[in-house]
């Protein structure tokens, strides 16, 4: 889901969605108020914060051009699944699911400036290795 940068509806929307017990675990896509947003098909783009939103957690991507980093520290001991889009589940690495107060420290920073928050512990991360499940399937096209 991609959303206007209205920091306050922004969090309020993100810890809402996380406060539902039995919410599922979704994306949205937030792009930089202060760069040129998602990849323009040339390989340039400004700041992109992806995020997954899930009951009491979430995993955040930040991503640049082609630079992209996951934050780490988290609290799943095994891959955590995320609706990414109506076609396909993204399953994520091990340790990189955070409380929400985290995810929304790290979506406070992000609105502000476009920057990664310090807070967290970033890897670099490949999302062309994503491990994806498109729906209707059962097993990993990027094992």
């Amino acid at each position: 889901m991609s959303l206007p940068h209205d920091g306050h509806r922004i969090l309020a929307e993100l810890l809402r969605h996380a406060e539902n017990p039995g919410a599922e675990r979704v994306h949205w896509w937030l792009d930089s108020p202060h760069g040129a947003g998602r990849d323009d098909g040339w390989g340039e783009a400004g700041p992109v914060l992806s995020v997954g939103v899930g009951p009491g957690v979430g995993v955040v991507v930040w991503m640049a051009g082609d630079e992209s980093f996951i934050a780490t520290g988290g609290v799943n001991a095994e891959p955590a699944t995320y609706e990414k889009d109506e076609w396909c589940d993204v399953h994520y690495p091990p340790r990189t699911e955070l409380p929400i107060s985290v995810v929304a420290e790290v979506v406070e920073r992000f609105v502000e400036d476009g920057g990664r928050a310090a807070s967290v512990d970033w890897q670099v991360y490949d999302p062309q290795a994503e491990s994806v499940t498109y729906k209707g399937q059962a097993a990993d096209l990027n094992p």
